[in-house]
């Protein structure tokens, strides 16, 4: 019931001479009697998460906009509890405790990501690892279970996160098992802490173009 991984690493592109081409080029189309484009009409990233439906382990694959290119592959787990596992099968994503939800979620607050420090002190500390992105769900079956609808649970307070266990300090180191969740999307530590810092990067590039911040993740069992 767990999944060993090894990140790919990260694979950068200089966004920011992207953004410096982009706003020259707004600035001659703009000159223009009509407007073509303009940089605003772009995310800068997108993530998209790619599960095997009967394992619940895949990859997270961190995509930029402006570009498409990949900035980083990483093992993921969308994994419930095992007791809602068995007792509900493949269904369990419409319960409480079960698998993520496939659908759509804006991203929203990071917390943590430094090695061997807790991103969310508290009694789930060690659930959480050392770095956390809270998510919001918009479509999709994530949607639906956020509202209750169709007969699902209740569902809220899905996120990405690393840590791995509730018995010892492995919690918080660079890598440890995969372990199923309450229903998030589980990373290694090492590897939740390169995305947040991508994702930072990403939103002062963004905010320094006036790029509007909606970035999602998109989540799907194959």
């Amino acid at each position: 019931n767990t999944f060993n991984g090894n990140t790919t690493g990260s694979t950068r592109v200089n966004q920011a001479d992207w953004v410096n081409q982009q706003k020259e080029t707004n600035a001659v189309i703009q000159t223009g009697t009509q407007k073509i484009a303009d940089v605003n009409d772009f995310d800068a990233y997108k993530i998209n998460v790619v599960t095997n439906a009967k394992t619940n382990s895949g990859t997270l694959t961190l995509i930029s906009e402006i570009d498409g290119s990949v900035q980083g592959v990483y093992p993921v787990l969308t994994k419930g509890l095992v007791s809602v596992k068995n007792k509900y099968g493949s269904d369990s994503w419409m319960h409480t405790n079960g698998d993520t939800p496939e659908g759509t979620y804006q991203v929203g607050q990071l917390f943590g990501g430094i090695m061997g420090v807790a991103a969310k002190p508290g009694p789930k500390e060690k659930a959480y690892g050392t770095g956390f992105i809270s998510l919001t769900p918009v479509g999709g079956d994530a949607l639906t279970t956020y509202l209750g609808l169709d007969g699902t649970d209740k569902r809220d307070g899905i996120a990405i996160h690393g840590g791995g266990t509730y018995l010892r300090d492995k919690a918080f180191l660079p890598m440890d098992t995969l372990g199923n969740t309450q229903g998030c999307f589980r990373l290694l530590n090492q590897d939740v802490n390169q995305l947040i810092l991508d994702i930072k990067k990403t939103s002062v590039q963004e905010k320094a173009a006036g790029i509007k911040q909606s970035n999602t993740v998109e989540f799907q069992r194959q």
